[in-house]
């Protein structure tokens, strides 16, 4: 799984008993604006800091596309700013992930 946390570090954490290549995307939802992308690996069963994004000013949502050993691609997402949240701006920022519903 990739990560970011609320000092802009993005984490990659393996689980598994084996090790991992990553391939992470983050961008922000609204401008589609490439924040941060790299290869790396991670040993079995640990978790590791990839790297940092410069912090993010408003509220907003990044989104971080990844696969793992040239797998399936995954989704995760972080919300940046200060809480509280309004439910209509996260129903948008939703709105805008190409997830299909199968």
């Amino acid at each position: 799984c990739v990560m970011v946390n609320d000092a802009f570090e993005v984490s990659v954490a393996n689980d598994t008993m084996k090790p991992a290549k990553v391939s992470v995307r983050i961008y922000d939802v609204d401008t589609k604006t490439e924040v941060f992308k790299k290869e790396s690996s991670v040993n079995a069963n640990a978790s590791a800091v990839i790297g940092k994004i410069k912090p993010m000013e408003n509220q907003g949502m990044l989104i971080i596309e990844y696969t793992v050993d040239e797998g399936k691609k995954q989704l995760n997402h972080y919300l940046y700013g200060k809480a509280p949240f309004k439910l209509k701006d996260y129903r948008r920022w939703y709105k805008k992930l190409d997830i299909s519903r199968d």
